[in-house]
C-alpha cells in the first residue's frame, strides 16, 4: 500500500529558484525581441507612408515633384501630417513604434522627411540644391523618410559614454523606390525625442 507524501517546504523552494533563474535568462531575450518586432512594425509604418504619398502624388497630377527621379509630390514630404490624412485611418502611421508618450504629446510625426524650403523661405534655394544632389544619383541610397527613434530610445542611452562625433546612430530609412533599410548610418542626429521628453 502507498503512502502518498506531501511536497516538502524546501522542494517548492527549489522549484521557485529554478523558476526565477530560468526567468531571469529570458528577459533580456524578451526585451531584444520586443525591441526587433518594434522595429520591424516602425518600418512597415514608413512603407505604408510611402504609399499614402504615391496615392496623394497620383491624385494631384501636375504638382511639383520633390525631384524628377522621386515620384513623389513636394508636398507629400513638406506636409505629410495634413495632406495625407485622407490616405490613411490610424495616426499611429506618423510616429515610431517605440516613441514614448511624452513624445506622442508634443511631435506630429517621428519620422524626418526629407524635402526642401517653400519658394520664399531665405534658404530656398541652398536647400532645393541640396536635394537635387542627394536624388540625381539614386544609388546613393539617399533616404526619404527615416526616423531615428529606436537609436534615441535603446541606443542613445547606453553610448552616451561615446563621443557623438563617433558614434554612428541606428537609422531606420526608407528609400525612393519603397525599400527598407536598417543599420547604422553616419547622419546628423538631432535627439527630438530626448528633447521632447526633458
Amino acid at each position: 500500500m502507498f503512502r502518498l507524501r506531501g511536497i516538502t517546504l524546501v522542494e517548492i523552494l527549489i522549484v521557485v529558484v529554478i523558476i526565477g533563474i530560468v526567468a531571469a535568462c529570458a528577459y533580456p531575450f524578451a526585451v531584444r525581441s520586443r525591441q526587433s518586432a518594434a522595429i520591424t512594425v516602425t518600418g512597415q509604418r514608413m512603407a505604408q507612408i510611402h504609399r499614402a504619398m504615391l496615392l496623394y502624388t497620383a491624385d494631384h497630377e501636375g504638382a511639383d515633384l520633390l525631384h524628377s527621379n522621386v515620384a513623389v509630390s513636394l508636398s507629400a514630404t513638406r506636409n505629410p501630417h495634413t495632406v495625407l490624412k485622407p490616405y490613411y485611418k490610424d495616426g499611429e502611421l506618423l510616429f515610431c513604434a517605440l516613441t514614448p508618450p511624452c513624445a506622442r504629446n508634443r511631435l506630429a510625426s517621428t519620422h524626418i522627411y526629407t524635402t526642401y524650403l517653400p519658394v520664399g523661405h531665405p534658404m530656398h534655394d541652398p536647400s532645393k540644391y541640396h536635394v537635387d544632389r542627394m536624388f540625381s544619383d539614386l544609388t546613393k541610397g539617399y533616404p526619404l523618410i527615416h526616423s531615428l527613434v529606436a537609436d534615441e530610445v535603446i541606443y542613445y542611452p547606453r553610448e552616451r559614454s561615446h563621443h557623438d562625433e563617433s558614434r554612428v546612430p541606428f537609422v531606420q530609412r526608407l528609400l525612393p523606390d519603397g525599400s527598407l533599410q536598417f543599420g547604422r548610418y553616419d547622419i546628423m542626429q538631432p535627439h527630438d525625442i530626448a528633447r521632447a521628453c526633458r
